[in-house]
């Protein structure tokens, strides 16, 4: 990533971060996509309380790969959870 990406991205206010697209497959998808920029996503398990891998967890795993692997744009993906005890 260039230094002038990461910079903009650093300094980007928090309303346009909190503004960015979310989408799900659907209302209980385990997994939410937030696209901060068009090479910067975030996929975040949302499953509490321990993000158990079940079918509707594998099947949009699955979607999201499939979204990553289908757009050039994007460059990095972070994975992280909502759980509130989760260790990262």
């Amino acid at each position: 990533m260039k230094a002038s990406t990461l910079i903009s991205l650093l300094a980007a206010p928090t309303a346009v971060i909190s503004a960015v697209i979310k989408r799900a497959a659907n209302s209980t998808s385990p997994i939410t996509t937030t696209k901060i920029t068009a090479s910067y996503w975030r996929a975040t398990f949302s499953d509490p309380p321990f993000n158990l891998q079940t079918k509707a967890f594998y099947e949009s795993f699955s979607k999201v790969v499939d979204e990553i692997v289908n757009d050039p744009d994007v460059k990095v993906v972070v994975f992280d959870s909502s759980a509130e005890h989760f260790c990262t």
